[in-house]
């Protein structure tokens, strides 16, 4: 399983153990996704203007 799932058409780095409703994934087709296991990979994403998606990246909250 991968650890990161990447939103390709908005530029999204989620982690994928803490994706929700609130991350839109379901509506992104699977063809503008893909999933990385390797965090350098996704750094080199971020130097691409990738960005960490804001509702699962650091993990859940409990508000």
């Amino acid at each position: 399983m991968a650890k990161f799932l990447i939103d390709h058409k908005h530029k999204k780095i989620h982690r994928s153990a803490y994706v929700g409703d609130k991350c839109d994934l379901p509506q992104i087709p699977l063809k503008e996704r893909s999933g990385e296991k390797k965090a350098e990979k996704v750094e080199l994403l971020k130097g691409k203007g990738y960005k960490h998606c804001p509702h699962c990246y650091d993990g859940p909250t409990f508000i």
